[in-house]
């Protein structure tokens, strides 16, 4: 199929995709940003605005056996401390549903860890102020006690039998059992090491 070019550059409906591929492009706000004009999130202030600060887990997996926010609940400017367990009875948990991936298995996630944390970072509480500075300052004098679980930290020894199973409602490590039947019917199989990282780029946020 010829797709008729209708630009000066010889480009194609089918090109433009790649069309910057090469090319300086130009940025209209670069002007702005190397000025230092450039708005973002944090440079916005919104009448009742509040900001929120999430404390998580320094664990990869342990069970909280408690957590204590009364001091930090006293602040002055602290508008509210919500744990897992207080914003369950408002919201439900999200569950992966993928229709075309038969036998996908997902374990309900909260907003914020209830009993236990499955990964390093996971939110444990989350600080409400008015402002940021303040909420930062109430998150360091809340007190959590963990009870630190063992880990599975390396996909290679995940499905041992030996290794704890980290969400215990779904029975074992493997999380799509398709591709396990999948494999097994394979004619050749080739291993390969493979690795995706989870990363956590928001500590905080504001609330309007």
């Amino acid at each position: 199929m010829k797709v008729a070019s209708t630009n000066p550059d010889g480009l194609t409906v089918l090109d433009r995709p790649n069309s910057y591929i090469g090319k300086v492009v130009p940025r209209p706000n670069l002007e702005r940003l190397m000025q230092g004009r450039g708005l973002y999130v944090s440079d916005m202030e919104l009448p009742r605005m509040a900001h929120v600060v999430f404390l998580r887990s320094p664990h990869a997996h342990a069970k909280i056996v408690g957590i204590d926010a009364v001091e930090a609940r006293h602040m002055p400017d602290v508008i509210a401390i919500v744990t897992g367990k207080e914003l369950a009875t408002v919201i439900t948990p999200w569950v992966g549903v993928l229709s075309h991936l038969k036998g996908l298995k997902s374990a309900p996630q909260h907003a914020i860890a209830i009993d236990r944390v499955c990964w390093q970072g996971e939110a444990v509480a989350a600080v409400v102020a008015t402002s940021r500075a303040v909420a930062e300052d109430a998150a360091e004098i809340v007190r959590v006690e963990y009870e630190e679980l063992e880990a599975a930290t390396d996909m290679r020894t995940a499905l041992d039998p030996e290794t704890p199973v980290i969400h215990p409602s779904l029975g074992e490590t493997i999380w799509h059992s398709s591709v396990t039947s999948t494999l097994a019917l394979s004619m050749r199989r080739l291993p390969t090491p493979t690795r995706w990282w989870r990363r956590i780029s928001s500590l905080g946020g504001t609330l309007a």
